[in-house]
């Protein structure tokens, strides 16, 4: 599990919580939100995504703190 630790803003980049659920990650707004607020941990899949839409250069590690089931 991927618990996101950073703020949201460099998810969102002024694009609302909707849109980026929606259009580019294709996940529900509830569920991303949860995880920007660090609510609930995620896939590493999903990890991998957020980071990649943050910046391509960038490490899951960067972003989000690994928690063992």
């Amino acid at each position: 599990m991927y618990k996101y630790k950073a703020s949201k803003d460099y998810v969102l980049k002024g694009r609302t919580m909707q849109y980026v659920a929606n259009n580019i990650l294709d996940i529900h707004p509830f569920y991303l939100s949860n995880i920007l607020h660090g609510k609930i941990g995620c896939s590493k899949r999903l990890a991998k995504q957020i980071t990649e839409l943050i910046s391509p250069e960038a490490k899951i590690s960067d972003y989000f703190i690994i928690k063992e089931k």
